[in-house]
């Protein structure tokens, strides 16, 4: 499952009323500080309403920091039902070896986000998807085999493969270049032996230049 605009929806009340709960304290100056360093105003004509910055590395904690309560209830009432709960930011997976255990489960989570945003944080129905070993399982991104490894997946692997190919070729750009150094490193993470095979594929010297040449 995942939320909707979820960064876009953090406000500074809602992230003052959470660490209010949190049982911290913070004086008229705190909050002045952190509203004009952690949020920002959508449109500098228009104002609006401060949100969380979309890309500041801030933003992360500070979600975790407002999710706190809801993640600890999701997790215990996932607990009892013998589901496993992770959370990547916007991204909710839930899993179980018992079946048909998860087809009412968004309710549960719409439910608690009610009772503990009022609505303000809500889930983007249009992404919530149901899978099971007789199809792929993609989870943030990445793809569980039914052997239970982990996958960067064959279009993905065939795009990389692609990208070193113009890289050879001295056909990339700067920007397109660092992309694919992040990429590569992100894929050989998941899956170490393509690292092997795009050596095999395009030699020693082509792969150590993608990973060293632009440091």
């Amino acid at each position: 499952m995942d939320f909707q605009n979820f960064f876009n929806s953090i406000t500074p009340e809602l992230f003052f009323s959470i660490v209010k709960k949190h049982n911290i304290e913070l004086t008229k100056d705190d909050k002045y500080l952190l509203e004009h360093i952690l949020f920002f105003y959508p449109s500098k004509r228009t104002g609006g309403k401060l949100i969380l910055s979309i890309g500041a590395p801030s933003s992360p904690l500070i979600s975790n920091v407002v999710l706190f309560f809801f993640d600890q209830a999701l997790y215990e009432t996932c607990k009892k039902q013998g589901i496993i709960y992770t959370r990547y930011a916007d991204d909710i997976t839930f899993s179980t070896n018992i079946k048909n255990q998860l087809f009412k489960f968004p309710l549960v989570v719409k439910h608690l986000l009610v009772k503990h945003f009022s609505g303000q944080i809500t889930i983007n129905e249009g992404k919530t998807v149901f899978s099971s070993m007789a199809h792929n399982r993609h989870v943030t991104g990445v793809t569980i085999t039914n052997e239970g490894e982990l996958s960067i997946g064959r279009e993905r692997k065939r795009y990389i493969s692609s990208l070193i190919h113009q890289f050879s070729l001295n056909q990339l750009s700067d920007e397109d270049r660092h992309y694919l150094q992040g990429l590569f490193a992100f894929a050989c993470d998941i899956e170490p032996i393509f690292k092997q095979r795009m050596i095999k594929k395009y030699s020693l010297e082509t792969i150590n230049k993608i990973i060293t040449a632009l440091r």
